[in-house]
């Protein structure tokens, strides 16, 4: 079986050869790129165990709730768009995850700038900033209904550009 992540360089590893000894624990990753790769094949084949164990902190993380997403998910791959190497002991990936809802035929993208950081010659998930549409935010004031029409048309706003 080919391994879940599908990253270019490993594309045509198995599970055995790529990610899958770092998620049984056979061996250390590496690189901070190792461990997202194995954290994504671990979502993929529902091992959330690996997820808990190379995270730095668990005060938040809900086992049950991971293992709900990656169960209802179709895993289609991932991207690692860069990696940059902050210090020895800091790393951010740039990654891209495919899924599919199980319910649903759209593919969605899961994009985030994960940062991880190397305690005990271990690399650990420490956090993540996910990617995607900011909200729209008004750059003026709000124009009331009743306010005069930015126009100039000399009419209420309700009346004119509002209607």
């Amino acid at each position: 079986m080919k391994c879940p992540c599908r990253v270019r360089d490993t594309q045509d590893l198995t599970f055995e050869q790529c990610c899958g000894p770092i998620i049984e624990g056979k061996r250390v990753a590496q690189t901070a790129e190792e461990v997202m790769r194995s954290r994504y094949t671990a979502y993929a084949q529902n091992k959330i165990d690996h997820i808990e164990k190379s995270q730095a902190t668990n005060d938040d993380f809900d086992h049950a709730e991971a293992s709900k997403w990656a169960l209802s998910s179709d895993w289609l791959g991932m991207d690692v768009v860069t990696t940059k190497q902050e210090t020895p002991n800091m790393a951010i990936v740039e990654f891209k995850a495919y899924y599919k809802e199980k319910s649903a035929e759209k593919v969605n993208v899961h994009h985030e700038y994960a940062r991880f950081s190397k305690k005990n010659n271990q690399w650990l998930y420490e956090d993540g900033k996910i990617m995607g549409l900011e909200p729209y935010v008004r750059q003026g004031d709000k124009v009331g209904r009743n306010d005069p029409c930015l126009c100039g048309s000399g009419k209420k706003y309700k009346k004119c550009c509002g209607a």
